[in-house]
C-alpha cells in the first residue's frame, strides 16, 4: 500500500502545494536524493480533478447556438420533489424543467441572459418566491412571482427595472440585518449596480440604486451569500471578487482566486453558486470555463481552496463542458436527488441545442478527498442555513496569498492592455500559433536576470548603452517581466517589475545632457518603461516608494511617496526633458524615437494635469528657449510633431540633412527632396544613411534605417489608435505646394515641391518590402502596422506583408514582442484594441 504525502514548498514567495505542480522527473530526482525515499501517490504529485456524471439533463433550450446560460433552483414548499429548475434561454425568455428534464413551462420574454430568486419577499400583505430575471435585449431587470400550485411563472405588474449600466448578469441578496431584498447587475465594464427593490401588488417591483461597484474588466457570474452578508463577482478574465453585499459596505474587494499560474481558474470564470451548511459551514462553487472544471472554495474564513472536479461522460449522458450557469441546493429534492442538486449549463449537448445537466450533490461531495460535507437543509424559507453570529476559523490551507483593494485601477493600455494579455493567454493554452511560441518566448525573457549596476549620472557611450535601457538587453527583460505577470497570474513578476523600476527612479538622478547619444538611446527605451509601469498599476498603484519628489530636471530630492507618481516624476525629469530636444531638432529615426517617447510619458501622466512637462528646443525654435505644456497639450504637441515630420512640414536642425537640398546627400539624378515620407514611401532622412535623399526607390538591399524610422512611427501611431485616434495609422497629405518655402539650419531660405500622397506609413512599408523587395529584419513593428492594415489596407501588395513577420517578434530598437501583442493566427479576424481617452 502506497503512502499518500503532500508536500509543500516556496515558489516566488507563495507556499504552494506540490499537489497543483507539475514536477519534473529531474525535480523528483532531487528529492529523493534530499530525503532517501518518500513514496508519492499520483493524485499527491498532481491534483487531478475528480470526474463526476449527471443523472439527468434537461430537454435542450429552444434557440440554436450559444442559447443556454443561466439556473436557478426553485424548492417547492410542500413537496421538495416538485421542485422547478429555471433556466435562461438567452435569445428567447426562461424556460422552466422539472426534475426529469422536462420541460415546464417557457417564458418567452426576450434576451434574458441571468436568473435568480428569493424566497419570502414582501409584496402587499403577501409574501411571495420573486424570480429576476436580465433582460439584455431591453436592458431591464423583469420579475417573476413562482406560483407553487401550477409550478409556472407569472409577470409581475410594471415595467421593470432599468439599470444605468448595461445589464450582463444578476444575482439577488437578502440583508439578514435589514431585512431588505436587493439585486445586483453586472455588466461587461466591470459596473456592478446594486438596487434596494420594493414591491407593491399593483405596480409590480420598483428598485432604487443604492451602491456602485466596479472591477477592472468585463463580469457577468456573481451571487451574494445571505449568512455572511457577502458578494461574489467573477471578473471573467481576472478571477473571483468578494466585497460586502450591504448597501455601506464600501467599495473594498478581496481577491479570493484568480485566472494564471498562481490560481485555479481559466478565464472565462463564468457562474457562481452557493453550497449553504450550517454553522456557516459550506462552500463557494465556481464555473472554470476555459477548462471545462468546477473549483470549490470554503464559505467561511479566507475562501480556501477545497478541490476541482468535471463532470464528465457516463450515464448515457455527455460531458460538461465550457459552462456558463451553475447553481446547487442542499434541499433533499425527492428520491432521486436525496442530498440535495447541482446543476450545470451545458455548452456542446451531443443531442441537439444546448442544455443543463444535473448531478446528485452525494455525487460530488462523495467524489472529492477528503469528502465534502451533505448538510440537508427542509426548507430556504426558513433560512439559507441559519445565520451565524460567531467568527469561525477556517479550516485547510490558505494556498493563495489575499490580496484587498479599493476600485482596482485600470491599465491604460501601450502595445496591450491585462485583458488582451488574458486573451492571448488562453489562446497559448490550447495550444494556438504564433501565442504559443510567443508566450513561451516572452516567459523565456521574463526568467532572465536583471543585474544592471546603474549610476547616479548616465552617459551614454554607444548605441546599446548603458545596458539596462537597451532594447537588445535590459528593457526586454523588463518588459518581458510585466506581460509575464498578466500571462501567468504570477504576482512575483509584478514585484520584480517596481523593484526594478524604484531602483532606476532613485539610482540614477540624472541623464546627461551632453552626452547626445542619451537623447536616441531613451527615445528607444522609455515607451517600453512606461509600458511596464502600467502593466502593473493594478499591483502597485497604492504602494509606497522612494524616488523624485520634483519634476525638475535639476532637483535630485528623493522621499517617500505613492511609487506611480514618484516613477512619473523622474520621466518627466529625465528622459521627457533629456530626448525633448532630439524629438524637435531631428528628423531622421532619432526624431521619430524620441517623439514616440514623449507621446509616450505624457500620456501616462493624463492623471496628473497640475504637472508641466519641459520641452527642451533647439535656438532655431522659440528661440531656444524651454517650453513647459501639461499632460494633455504635450501629448496633442508629440503627435502633431510626428504627423507634421511624416508629412514635410518639419526642419532637421542637425548639419547632415536633406533640408538643405544640395551636397553629397541629393542624388544628381534627381530633384532634391526634403524630409518627409514622400509620395513614393521613401523617408529621406534615412534613406540617405544607405543611398540618397532623393532616390525613387530603394536599391533593394538592407533598408535597416528607414525600417527603424518606420517602427518607432508605427510604435506612436498604435498609442494614438488606443487613444480612439486612426490619423496616424490613415495619415495621407494630398494637398499639392509646388513651392513650399522654410528656413533650413544654416538659416538659408528653401523651396520645394511636397507632392500630393506623402506622409503614408502603408506607402513607406510598401516601398520597402513590395517595391523594393526588401526582407523586412530589424524590428516586430510590422506586426503592428499588419494588423491594422488587414482590415485598413489600400495599396495593392499588401498581401506580400506576412512573408516578413517576425514570428515570435522581439526587441529591437522600437517594439518589443510584436507577435505576442499583435500577432493572430491563420484565419482569425483581429479585433480593434480597447481605447481609453487621451490626456
Amino acid at each position: 500500500m502506497k503512502t499518500a504525502w503532500k508536500i509543500s514548498w516556496p515558489i516566488r514567495g507563495y507556499w504552494l502545494g506540490v499537489s497543483r505542480m507539475r514536477i519534473s522527473a529531474l525535480v523528483l530526482v532531487g528529492i529523493f536524493g534530499l530525503f532517501g525515499f518518500i513514496f508519492l501517490d499520483a493524485q499527491s504529485v498532481m491534483l487531478q480533478p475528480r470526474r463526476v456524471f449527471a443523472t439527468v439533463e434537461t430537454e435542450p433550450v429552444p434557440s440554436r447556438g450559444d442559447a443556454a446560460d443561466d439556473i436557478a433552483i426553485w424548492v417547492h414548499p410542500t413537496d421538495s420533489a416538485q421542485s422547478v429548475i429555471i433556466g435562461t434561454d438567452k435569445k428567447k425568455g426562461l424556460i422552466l424543467y422539472d426534475l426529469a428534464g422536462a420541460t415546464l413551462q417557457t417564458v418567452l420574454d426576450g434576451k434574458i441572459n441571468n436568473v435568480d430568486l428569493r424566497y419570502n419577499f414582501p409584496l402587499g400583505d403577501e409574501r411571495v418566491d420573486l424570480v429576476l430575471g436580465g433582460n439584455r435585449s431591453k436592458n431591464r431587470i423583469l420579475a417573476y412571482r413562482m406560483d407553487p400550485e401550477s409550478r409556472r411563472l407569472r409577470p409581475l405588474p410594471g415595467k421593470g427595472i432599468r439599470p444605468k449600466t448595461r445589464i450582463y448578469g444578476l444575482c439577488m441578496y437578502r440583508s439578514a440585518a435589514s431585512g431588505k431584498y436587493y439585486v445586483f447587475v453586472t455588466s461587461k465594464a466591470g459596473i456592478v449596480e446594486q438596487w434596494e427593490l420594493q414591491g407593491d401588488p399593483e405596480e409590480g417591483i420598483t428598485g432604487t440604486r443604492v451602491r456602485t461597484l466596479r472591477v477592472s474588466s468585463a463580469a457577468e457570474g456573481c451571487v451574494a451569500d445571505d449568512d455572511y452578508d457577502v458578494l461574489y463577482v467573477a471578473e471573467e478574465n481576472r478571477g473571483i471578487w468578494k466585497f460586502s453585499a450591504e448597501p455601506d459596505g464600501g467599495d473594498a474587494a478581496t481577491l479570493v482566486d484568480r485566472t494564471g499560474r498562481l490560481g485555479r481558474l481559466t478565464p472565462d470564470v463564468e457562474g457562481l453558486t452557493i453550497y449553504y451548511g450550517r454553522g456557516g459551514r459550506g462552500y463557494l462553487i465556481a464555473s472554470s470555463q476555459g477548462s471545462n472544471e468546477f473549483v470549490i472554495y470554503r464559505r467561511r474564513g479566507g475562501n480556501s481552496y477545497v478541490g476541482t472536479f468535471v463532470i464528465a461522460s457516463g450515464n448515457g449522458i455527455d460531458k460538461v463542458s465550457h459552462t456558463d450557469g451553475i447553481d446547487v441546493t442542499n434541499v433533499p429534492l425527492g428520491q432521486d436527488f436525496p442530498s440535495g442538486l447541482f446543476v450545470a449549463q451545458d455548452d456542446a449537448n451531443d443531442e441537439g441545442n444546448q442544455n443543463f445537466k444535473l448531478v446528485p450533490w452525494e455525487n460530488i461531495a462523495e467524489a472529492m478527498r477528503p469528502p465534502l460535507a451533505v448538510d440537508r437543509l427542509p426548507d430556504p424559507r426558513d433560512g439559507a442555513a441559519g445565520r451565524t453570529n460567531v467568527t469561525i476559523p477556517d479550516e485547510g490551507q490558505v494556498f493563495l496569498p489575499v490580496i484587498t483593494v479599493s476600485r482596482p485601477p485600470a491599465s491604460r493600455g501601450y502595445l496591450t492592455t491585462p485583458g488582451e494579455l488574458a486573451t492571448i493567454r488562453a489562446k497559448a493554452a490550447q495550444g494556438m500559433e504564433p501565442y504559443a511560441s510567443a508566450v513561451a518566448d516572452v516567459l523565456e525573457w521574463a526568467d532572465r536576470g536583471w543585474n544592471y549596476r546603474l549610476k547616479s549620472t548616465v552617459k551614454c557611450k554607444g548605441a546599446d548603452s548603458p545596458g539596462w535601457i537597451d532594447d537588445e538587453k535590459g528593457i526586454p527583460r523588463l518588459y518581458a517581466k510585466a506581460l509575464a505577470y498578466h500571462l501567468t497570474g504570477d504576482t512575483a513578476y509584478a514585484a520584480e517589475v517596481k523593484e526594478i523600476l524604484q531602483r532606476i527612479m532613485t539610482e540614477v538622478e540624472t541623464i546627461s545632457l551632453d552626452s547626445q547619444q542619451c537623447q536616441l538611446n531613451f527615445g528607444w527605451g522609455t515607451p517600453e518603461l512606461v509600458a511596464s509601469a502600467d502593466l502593473i498599476e493594478a499591483y502597485w498603484y497604492d504602494d509606497t516608494c522612494t524616488g523624485p519628489l520634483s519634476t525638475q530636471y535639476s532637483d535630485t530630492t528623493l522621499g517617500e511617496g505613492n511609487c506611480k507618481r514618484l516613477f512619473q516624476n523622474w520621466l518627466v525629469k529625465n528622459p521627457y526633458y533629456v530626448v525633448s530636444l532630439a524629438a524637435e531638432r531631428t528628423q531622421s529615426n532619432w526624431g521619430a524615437a524620441a517623439t514616440t517617447a514623449l507621446a509616450y510619458v505624457a500620456d501616462y501622466l493624463w492623471d496628473r494635469p497640475d504637472v508641466l512637462l519641459v520641452r527642451r528646443n533647439p535656438r532655431q525654435v522659440n528661440d531656444g528657449q524651454d517650453v513647459a505644456e501639461t499632460p494633455g497639450e504635450a501629448y496633442a504637441h508629440a503627435n502633431q510633431l510626428a504627423l507634421d515630420r511624416m508629412n514635410g512640414y518639419r526642419v532637421s536642425y542637425v548639419s547632415a540633412s536633406c533640408d538643405t537640398l544640395d551636397g553629397d546627400y541629393q542624388s544628381p539624378d534627381y530633384p532634391p527632396v526634403k524630409s518627409q515620407i514622400t509620395e513614393k514611401g521613401i523617408i529621406p532622412e534615412d534613406a540617405r544613411r544607405e543611398e540618397f535623399c532623393n532616390i525613387p526607390r530603394y536599391n533593394g538591399e538592407y533598408q535597416n534605417y528607414p525600417e527603424i524610422h518606420l517602427a518607432n512611427n508605427i510604435q506612436q501611431c498604435e498609442l494614438m489608435l488606443r487613444r480612439g485616434d486612426s490619423s496616424c495609422f490613415d495619415n495621407v497629405d494630398n494637398t499639392d505646394i509646388p513651392e513650399y518655402t522654410y528656413v533650413d539650419a544654416s538659416g538659408d531660405t528653401q523651396v520645394t515641391h511636397l507632392y500630393p500622397g506623402r506622409g503614408s506609413i502603408e506607402r513607406a512599408i510598401k516601398a520597402i518590402i513590395v517595391d523594393a523587395g526588401t526582407e523586412w529584419r530589424r524590428t516586430s513593428a510590422l506586426e503592428v502596422a499588419y494588423r491594422y492594415y488587414y482590415h485598413n489596407a489600400t495599396l495593392p501588395g499588401f498581401d506580400q506583408w506576412a512573408a516578413w513577420l517576425s514570428r515570435p517578434g522581439r526587441c529591437r530598437q522600437d517594439i518589443c514582442f510584436g507577435t505576442l501583442t499583435h500577432g493572430f493566427a491563420e484565419g482569425e479576424t483581429p479585433d480593434p484594441p480597447p481605447t481609453v481617452p487621451a490626456p
